[in-house]
């Protein structure tokens, strides 16, 4: 009976790796004698070696002190050489005693027993030489009485020189005896793979041998099979393993042939049914995409022609609250102040639900940088820091000392922190609302930003709806506190968007906890963004009376109420209705700043900033840009100093214009 062919491959494996095996065994062994040889070379005779040349260096150094006393005509008395010597000598003897640790050969003693005998012969005359001088107090000394002092020191150096020809040597030989150690272990290992090899394939060629044949038949009936003859069958009677597949084959081909009288129907019927599906979902898709781009085109225009009057109500409001004339009464102010709050809310809601749709509709994009997370939190409750003081709130910010940075979108992950924070302002009565960056301990990692209150609280039931669109925690929540339901839904879509998410905890009379969880999917945040360019203004001498602003912008009530918000700081103010007007204005009058709309039929924002970028002229005036969709496009302003979004307050125009620009502080007024 035939053995399986399981157990003649384990049986052939098995006998090659105890060959592999034991010619590994024997290649280490060589390998051992080799590294035992180098070894002996790196740990005695190369310290031996440098021991001897710090020797010979020793003496050299104290023949050359004894040689310039001898020059100097200080025999008699010289106490620094004497200092010098002693110290010398000193360091001689510990390097004796190490050297004498290295010597093992009769060669060895032989030559270091003769170096002490002349070292000492050395030091004795030249004790004795110093001695009578000193006596005799004789400052100069004869070259024949110096002769005994050269001939031993001579003697001594060349059985130094000796010690380490002879320390050459045996390194030498002991690397050649590591050569041909080395060589032989490599004669060895190559025979031993060449055998192993040779095995191998003697071994190699028994299994197919064996095996060929069957495989054979199986191979010819597969042809037969693919080429449509399904009356194919192998005989394959090897007792093994390839048995049982020839017998699989023939049960693989009679369960084939029984498909095959109606597989073609099916596979006709099967075609169409894709076919329509293939079709019906096409349709479907170019559906969606239409009426996705229609509700985008639809949800842009309608944006802007709804912005556009909100901004002048907005705008207008915040001129005539000013009431600089006094002639409004009480009562009129309040009814204009309320005016303008619920336009704010108005823009704020149709601000949110574009917003909403820009991420549903995967055209939000994200613009990457380094963000410091405590800096963005200290901005954010700045900000808010006026809603707090009505409600009596106290706003706290918590952060570690290290600098907490992440890459992220900065200006999305302030909407979401601005949400949060605004929403537990005003759910709080009193209290405090704390904003925490929290950080992995070890690492320093930031792992989470928390927003915790001292509110109502939210029940239970309700914490799984309040992400909802137009969803709050319960019917009387908007009656009572206001909102439109969208700023949690928002902020949830922009921190996954970003690859976060929100999470929160809450008590109904104790408070609520919202967490940023900044390590959920934070791997997927898409690559940094490009950083605007942003061109340098050049130092040019402008007098506070000089200052001129240039608004561009097609809107009529926009360049009234900027006109009068900039003439209220003192500046001078032109306006142009267009592109066209606006740069000949700008070329004419050259002012010191330009405001400029985004927005603007036949040429636009983006065509006048490219133009005064290519105007030599031009280039150098700071311009900002105003615009209802200055923040969704900043990506895209090249040569603009900074942005805005309509509807633009005074103050607004005097941070970005103090945060920009040397050239204006001084003669701006104070906040």
């Amino acid at each position: 009976m035939s053995m399986k062919l399981s157990t003649r491959l384990v049986a052939s494996f098995t006998v090659i790796g105890i060959a592999t095996a034991a010619l590994g065994l024997f290649a280490l062994g060589r390998l051992a004698v080799v590294h035992d040889a180098s070894s002996a070379v790196e740990q005695d005779i190369l310290p031996s070696s440098q021991t001897i040349a710090s020797m010979e260096a020793t003496i050299e150094a104290i023949r050359m002190s004894d040689f310039e006393r001898v020059l100097a005509g200080t025999l008699a008395d010289d106490k620094a050489n004497d200092s010098t010597v002693t110290t010398l000598l000193s360091g001689l003897r510990r390097q004796e005693v190490q050297y004498e640790a290295f010597v093992d050969t009769p060669e060895e003693r032989v030559l270091y027993g003769g170096f002490r005998d002349d070292w000492r012969t050395y030091l004795s005359e030249r004790d004795r030489l110093f001695g009578a001088h000193a006596e005799s107090r004789v400052a100069t000394t004869t070259s024949a009485e110096q002769r005994p002092m050269r001939q031993s020191f001579k003697g001594a150096s060349a059985k130094l020189d000796s010690l380490i020809q002879l320390t050459i040597l045996q390194a030498s030989r002991a690397t050649e005896r590591s050569a041909a150690q080395y060589r032989e272990a490599r004669a060895v290992l190559i025979i031993g793979i060449a055998a192993t090899l040779l095995g191998g394939i003697v071994l190699a060629i028994m299994l197919t041998a064996s095996i060929n044949t069957p495989l054979r038949a199986l191979v010819r009936a597969a042809e037969q099979i693919g080429s449509g003859d399904l009356s194919q069958r192998v005989l394959v009677r090897s007792h093994d393993e390839l048995e049982r597949l020839g017998d699989s084959f023939n049960r693989m081909a009679s369960a084939l042939r029984d498909m095959h009288d109606n597989l073609e129907q099916k596979v006709a019927d099967r075609t169409l049914e894709l076919h329509a599906e293939k079709e019906a979902h096409r349709e479907a898709r170019e559906r969606a995409e239409v009426a996705n781009q229609a509700k985008s085109e639809f949800l842009a225009n309608m944006s802007h022609e709804l912005r556009t009057p909100l901004n002048s109500v907005i705008g207008f409001s915040d001129i005539v609250l000013k009431n600089k004339h006094r002639t409004l009464s009480e009562k009129d102010v309040g009814y204009l102040d309320r005016i303008r709050a619920n336009g704010r809310h108005l823009l704020a809601l149709i601000n949110s639900v574009l917003d909403l749709s820009k991420v549903e509709a995967g055209q939000m994009h994200l613009e990457v940088t380094s963000v410091p997370l405590g800096v963005l939190a200290r901005e954010t409750v700045a900000e808010l820091e006026s809603q707090g003081a009505t409600g009596s709130v106290r706003l706290v910010v918590e952060h570690p000392d290290t600098a907490c940075v992440i890459e992220t979108d900065r200006a999305k992950l302030k909407q979401i922190l601005l949400n949060l924070v605004a929403n537990a302002i005003k759910f709080s009565s009193g209290g405090e609302v704390k904003v925490t960056v929290v950080t992995e301990p070890a690492s320093g990692t930031p792992e989470r930003i928390d927003i915790i209150d001292s509110g109502v609280g939210i029940p239970r039931d309700r914490l799984a709806s309040i992400f909802e669109a137009f969803q709050q925690a319960d019917n009387s929540t908007a009656r009572r506190y206001g909102g439109t339901g969208l700023g949690l839904t928002i902020s949830r879509s922009l921190a996954l968007l970003m690859g976060y998410d929100i999470a929160v905890t809450s008590e109904v009379g104790v408070g609520s906890t919202f967490s940023i969880l900044l390590v959920v999917h934070a791997h997927q945040m898409p690559r940094r963004g490009t950083p605007v360019n942003v061109p340098v203004i050049a130092e040019h001498a402008i007098e506070p009376a000089q200052l001129r602003v240039l608004v561009i912008d097609d809107e009529s009530d926009a360049r009234v109420i900027l006109k009068q918000s900039f003439e209220d700081m003192g500046c001078e103010v032109m306006t142009a209705a267009s592109v066209e007007e606006g740069l000949s204005l700008a070329r004419t009058v050259a002012p010191g700043m330009i405001t400029l709309d985004l927005m603007m039929p036949r040429r636009n924002g983006w065509d006048a900033l490219r133009e005064l970028q290519a105007d030599p002229a031009l280039r150098n005036i700071p311009v900002v840009v105003v615009s209802a969709v200055a923040s969704e496009n900043r990506m895209q302003l090249f040569g603009a100093l900074d942005y805005l979004d309509k509807p633009v307050t005074r103050e607004e125009l005097l941070r970005v214009m103090r945060r920009n620009s040397v050239l204006l502080k001084e003669i701006l007024p104070a906040e």
